[in-house]
C-alpha cells in the first residue's frame, strides 16, 4: 500500500538498503555505499569544526592586550616554558605564568570566550542577562538575545557547508550535481 503524506514522493520512491549498489558490485548493498561516503562526509564536517574553533581561538586571542597576547601564543601555540617565555619577554618566571593566566582570565571574561564555549560545549549559561538592569539596557529579553547570539554563531561558523558537502561530493565522490543535493536537502 503506497504512503500518503508530507514524504510521500520519497518513500515510495525509496530504494532498499540491501540492495545491490550494481549488478557487478560483488554483494556490495546501498547501506554499506552509503555508510562509506557518510564517513568521509563527516570527516569533512569533523575538519570544519576543528578549524572554525581554531580559528575563534586565534581571533581570541589577538584581541588580548600585547604582553598577554605574546605569552599565551608563545605557552599555548610555541609551546614554551614559563622559563623560556620569562627569557623572552625579559620577565621573572611568575610574571610569565601570570601573564598567561591572566591572559585566558580575559578570553574567559569576554564576549570571545563565551562563543568559544558555545561552540566547544553547546552551551551558554541560561540565567546569564536575564535581569531587569540587562532588558533596560540592551532593550531584548534573554530569548530574543539568545535566537539573535544563534544566528550569529550560526552564520559565522557554517556560513556554506551543505554547498562544501555537496561540492565534496560531486568532486571527490563523484556523484551527480542532483543526487548530493537529495542527500542534503534545504
Amino acid at each position: 500500500m503506497p504512503y500518503s503524506g508530507p514524504d510521500e514522493r520519497a518513500y515510495n520512491n525509496a530504494v532498499s538498503l540491501d540492495a545491490p549498489v550494481t549488478s557487478d558490485s560483488d554483494g556490495l548493498t546501498v547501506g554499506e555505499k552509503i555508510g562509506e561516503e557518510c564517513e568521509e562526509i563527516l570527516d569533512i564536517e569533523d575538519q570544519d569544526f576543528r578549524e572554525h574553533i581554531a580559528k575563534a581561538v586565534r581571533e581570541a586571542v589577538a584581541a588580548l592586550p600585547d604582553q598577554q597576547k605574546a605569552a599565551v601564543e608563545s605557552y599555548y601555540f610555541s609551546g614554551k616554558t614559563y622559563a623560556a617565555i620569562a627569557e623572552e619577554m625579559n620577565v621573572s618566571v611568575s610574571s610569565s605564568g601570570q601573564l598567561v593566566k591572566a591572559g585566558l582570565r580575559t578570553i574567559q571574561r569576554s564576549k570571545r570566550g563565551a562563543d568559544l564555549r558555545e561552540l566547544v560545549f553547546g552551551t551558554r549559561s541560561p540565567c546569564m542577562g536575564t535581569g531587569f538592569q540587562v532588558w533596560k539596557s540592551s532593550g531584548m529579553s534573554q530569548p530574543e538575545k539568545a535566537v539573535i547570539y544563534l544566528d550569529e554563531m550560526e552564520r559565522r561558523f557554517k556560513p556554506n557547508l551543505r554547498r562544501d558537502k555537496i561540492e565534496y561530493c560531486v568532486k571527490i565522490l563523484k556523484m551527480t550535481h542532483e543526487q548530493a543535493e537529495r542527500l542534503f536537502p534545504v
